[in-house]
């Protein structure tokens, strides 16, 4: 079973409860540890996701979702950071490749969507409106 549903599982049964607290750790089975803010008993407000792969976020949440901003590392080496909505990159944010490429600007639902990209040699490509220029 996946940490999200899970999460959502856990905030579907405790939708009685309707307040904001300050959270210690927060294990799963999946073996993710969530430290930070929650309501309904899944992340909500600021918190740190940690797995045991080495993956992490860090940042905002909403019901169990990444929802403003936070940073996401693989344990590669690549990172995204910067705005996301409802578990995806969304707004203005920075994704950063193992070698060094870098992919900047607007992100939709998850998609490129008004994007440079800088490649290691210094080449450029760019994504206007969802479409590779």
């Amino acid at each position: 079973m996946s940490w999200r549903l899970t999460l959502k599982m856990m905030f579907v049964l405790a939708l009685v409860q309707s307040n904001i607290s300050k959270a210690g750790p927060f294990d799963q089975t999946a073996g993710e540890t969530y430290v930070g803010e929650e309501r309904n008993h899944v992340p909500h407000g600021k918190g740190v996701m940690t797995w045991t792969d080495g993956r992490r976020y860090k940042g905002e949440w909403k019901n169990g979702e990444y929802d403003g901003n936070g940073t996401y590392r693989w344990p590669g080496g690549e990172k995204y950071e910067g705005q996301w909505r409802n578990g995806k990159w969304n707004g203005q944010g920075i994704y950063t490749k193992a070698d060094g490429t870098t992919m900047s600007g607007i992100w939709k639902n998850g998609n490129m969507w008004n994007i440079e990209a800088v490649y290691p040699d210094g080449t450029k490509g760019y994504w206007k409106n969802g479409f590779a220029q």
